[in-house]
């Protein structure tokens, strides 16, 4: 709702200014009212007198604050930093020509991302009160999980943009099929890291992490401008990607394999890369498969969006299917559904 009132007053005023100024009176208006909401309807939290701290703890929370708010600065920087850069080095119009892909695939994986969100409460009793081979099950497990949802997301995002865009707004609108991969793949490499990262800030590894994202944004400046000259869009969109797997990537899979389940980090990484590989020979083999179809207009569009995604589940199961992380994920998720009906169905009998 609010992004619509932002547009309005975009339109209608034509001040990127006042846009900017809306989203920020938003924040400040969002956290007042959040605020005032808050000490209303918990005030007698207020009313009682509470000791001060011990010091040493006091140190310790505060340590890990100034942690995370390095961590979340060097994140933003990270992620702000490829828009700045495109500017300078090609110019601010090349920003508007990706910038319907750029949301695309954003919205696509925002599904994936809050399913994931969805788990740091569990993730952090599992790290405080399970052990280790239990951390490691249900680790592995998630691992899959992101990156069964993140490759079947980016394979269908990858091969149904560009026809998306045509149909929507015309041709004139459309890029070329490397940026939109590209786009993709930076989108799906954090995503397929949100679980890892989960456990890195669960297992307390905050101040080991804090300047990776800085150091990130440092490598990804570098790159930018070295592969923004040799490849253009591709190059500095490329050079994210590098920066963030050769940073933030493995410092979390050092940290959670390495130094929290005691395992060699090798493994791991050896995995993400076989799901990788997976998932970029499936996108060739749909991608190949989907240009074979006639197929035309929004029907054709949707009937198209189908075949993608059943068959990269189809190659997904036939290459996994048989796997200890799926069998353990595939009878975690029976129970979950069990247990649901389970309880809808008593809830019904005790009714009748």
């Amino acid at each position: 709702m609010f992004n619509g009132i932002q547009m309005v007053f975009l339109l209608y005023t034509r001040n990127y200014i006042v846009y900017l100024l809306l989203q920020i009176g938003a924040t400040l208006v969002g956290n007042i009212a959040s605020c005032w909401y808050g000490r209303r309807k918990y005030h007698h939290l207020l009313e009682h007198q509470h000791k001060s701290l011990p010091k040493e703890e006091f140190r310790g929370l505060f340590s890990n604050i100034r942690d995370v708010f390095t961590y979340k600065v060097g994140s933003t920087i990270l992620s702000s930093i490829d828009n700045i850069i495109i500017s300078i080095l090609l110019g601010t119009i090349l920003i508007g020509s990706v910038t319907n892909q750029v949301m695309l695939i954003g919205y696509g994986f925002l599904f994936i991302r809050l399913v994931i969100d969805n788990l740091t409460a569990s993730i952090g009793n599992l790290t405080v009160l399970e052990n280790a081979a239990k951390k490691e099950k249900v680790f592995n497990e998630l691992v899959f999980m992101s990156n069964w949802l993140a490759g079947v997301m980016g394979i269908c995002l990858a091969v149904l943009i560009g026809p998306f865009i045509i149909l929507w707004i015309g041709p004139e609108y459309a890029v070329s099929d490397s940026i939109v991969i590209v786009l993709v793949l930076g989108a799906y490499i954090m995503v397929v890291n949100q679980v890892v990262s989960l456990f890195r800030s669960s297992m307390g590894f905050l101040r080991e992490a804090r300047f990776a994202p800085l150091a990130a944004a440092v490598l990804n400046v570098a790159l930018s401008v070295w592969l923004g000259q040799l490849w253009g869009l591709f190059g500095v969109y490329l050079a994210t990607i590098i920066a963030y797997g050769c940073t933030v990537f493995v410092m979390d899979g050092i940290l959670v394999v390495g130094r929290g389940l005691g395992k060699p980090a090798w493994g791991y990484f050896g995995r993400q890369f076989g799901y990788f590989f997976v998932s970029a020979g499936t996108y060739l083999l749909v991608w190949w498969l989907h240009g074979l179809l006639p197929l035309a207009g929004w029907g054709g569009w949707i009937i198209g969006a189908v075949f993608c995604f059943l068959l990269c589940n189809l190659v997904f199961f036939l290459v996994f299917g048989r796997t200890t992380a799926f069998r353990h994920l595939s009878t975690r998720l029976k129970e979950l559904v069990g247990a649901r009906f389970g309880k809808k169905g008593n809830g019904a009998g005790n009714h009748e």
